[in-house]
């Protein structure tokens, strides 16, 4: 059975460390609903190495097709909203994960950002390690796990 590393050492940039909000339901018209859900399966999560928060090449190419597509999104429809959710897997202590995944959310909106996406657009939270996408103690689980993750949130 793999063993757990807890990290709590690394120091990361200050950030408000508290539990996320709950986010509300996108507020969608009935012709965008069918829609949304397209969407968000064509947004592919950017991944991040163990313990780091730097775009990875792999997360670069997400987030370029990622751009594609809210740029062809937003220019049919005008209001749409997209958030941006940071994630870590559960090796840490919660405050750091959330931490962590700020950070994670930060960095792909920037590059986000850097290419042409309006920031008017885009909103961050962290989940850290509460939304889990694999609940596997193993490698391939957790790294599902640390990622930036891109949504339709509403339209405004």
């Amino acid at each position: 059975m793999p063993t757990q590393t807890a990290v709590r050492s690394t120091k990361l940039p200050d950030v408000h460390k508290t539990e996320p909000e709950a986010v509300p339901a996108p507020v969608l018209n009935e012709k965008l609903r069918g829609a949304v859900a397209e969407i968000n399966i064509a947004l592919d999560d950017a991944l991040f190495d163990f313990n780091q928060y730097h775009l990875r090449n792999d997360a670069l190419e997400s987030l370029r097709k990622a751009a594609e597509i809210i740029r062809r999104q937003i220019s049919t429809q005008p209001g749409l909203q997209f958030q941006v959710e940071g994630h870590a897997d559960e090796r840490g202590s919660p405050e750091y994960n959330l931490a962590l995944g700020d950070m994670r959310a930060r960095k792909a909106q920037e590059f986000l950002l850097e290419l042409g996406i309006p920031g008017g657009r885009l909103t961050l939270i962290s989940y850290g390690e509460s939304q889990p996408l694999c609940s596997e103690a193993e490698e391939a689980c957790w790294q599902k796990n640390r990622r930036a993750h891109l949504r339709v949130i509403g339209q405004r």
